[in-house]
């Protein structure tokens, strides 16, 4: 399944059940506007039975484009809590660097929302241990990107290596690719909200002076802390 296809599918099909037989469109908001969050939010827009009506990102540029793009369609928030406090918004797309995966997906179930979360889900474990007992304690919907181990043509490659039909492998060659040139990058943090971005991570850069993290509506907490369920 092409990332299109899976995208067209996870904007609607897990929400939809829950949603539209009182709504006729499930309500969502865009948490995360880089290369990925940006992607999802052309697809949201164009899938039927999905409304894309706020986006969140700590860089204020990306989200001020986004709402330009609309003609005011959408709201725009630099605090992605603000989506979260929106009783009007059914589910959200979690589009974040990685460190802040886990802790939006917990705070979005306690909010009510259902959740579509980029991959990886979680840092650790624990971190998804509690996603779990998020999602059920609140009777949520958490979905997550890793279409490479749920796609057809993946599980059949991996089906022929198995059975032997390529024969005995020997080497393996990987890549990978940075969508953001370190330079650009510094630009980039030298505009966002340093402790918004930071989270609870212990390894994201941090500005010079010393900082907490904003991890919930109406509280601060240290470095390497996830909400409880």
């Amino acid at each position: 399944m092409q990332r299109r296809a899976f995208l067209t599918a996870a904007a609607s099909a897990p929400f939809l059940g829950r949603a539209l037989g009182a709504n006729e469109s499930v309500r969502i908001g865009q948490i995360g506007l880089g290369t990925h969050g940006a992607y999802e939010l052309e697809i949201c827009q164009r899938t039927k039975g999905a409304k894309v009506v706020a986006v969140a990102d700590t860089y204020q540029p990306l989200v001020d484009k986004a709402v330009t793009a609309s003609t005011g369609a959408l709201a725009g928030y630099q605090d992605f809590r603000r989506i979260l406090d929106r009783k009007d918004i059914d589910a959200v797309f979690v589009s974040t660097p990685d460190h802040w995966h886990a802790p939006i997906t917990i705070l979005a179930c306690q909010a009510g929302k259902d959740v579509f979360c980029e991959k990886p889900l979680s840092h650790t474990i624990h971190e998804a241990q509690r996603i779990v007992a998020a999602a059920r304690k609140h009777n949520r919907v958490v979905q997550t990107g890793s279409q490479q181990r749920s796609a057809i043509h993946f599980q059949k490659i991996v089906g022929l290596i198995h059975s032997g039909h390529i024969g005995k492998i020997t080497s393996i060659e990987c890549g990978t690719r940075r969508t953001i040139h370190p330079k650009a990058q510094a630009i980039r943090l030298m505009a966002i909200r340093p402790r918004a971005w930071i989270g609870t991570s212990t390894s994201a850069p941090r500005p010079k002076s010393p900082t907490t993290a904003i991890a919930s509506s109406g509280t601060i907490a240290g470095s390497g802390t996830t909400p409880e369920a």
